[in-house]
């Protein structure tokens, strides 16, 4: 949870990770999106494409920041929370950057509209 660091830090942080996820998602031109079906329910309630959806996330900012979700096994990559109004609806992003052989690959984990209230320590 991001309460338990300091916001300077966290804010830090945020921004390496942006920054290097939009380097790999740019650099190898995309995104790979776990399509569940949730997912992809998402892209028609909002009537946008995979494309506009690529673009929403890579335009996120330190502002959308939500929280960091912890690594669920071990060696696994933390991902990283926000929220976004996309087509007038608040959307849960989740992302992170996989590592397989050194070689850092973006991936967005989930992109549906939020199951509970998100906050933003880093707004403003």
């Amino acid at each position: 949870m991001v309460a338990a660091e300091g916001f300077g830090n966290i804010r830090r942080e945020v921004a390496a990770f942006l920054g290097e996820f939009r380097k790999i998602a740019t650099g190898k031109g995309l995104i790979r999106v776990d399509e569940s079906a949730k997912n992809m329910e998402t892209l028609l309630k909002l009537g946008i494409t995979e494309s506009q959806r690529f673009e929403e996330i890579l335009s996120l900012s330190i502002d959308d920041f939500s929280d960091i979700s912890p690594e669920r096994a071990e060696g696994e990559a933390k991902c990283y929370i926000f929220g976004k109004t996309v087509a007038e609806s608040l959307v849960y992003i989740k992302i992170k950057i996989d590592y397989r052989n050194g070689i850092g690959f973006a991936r967005c984990v989930s992109f549906h509209l939020p199951e509970r209230e998100m906050l933003f320590p880093l707004k403003g």
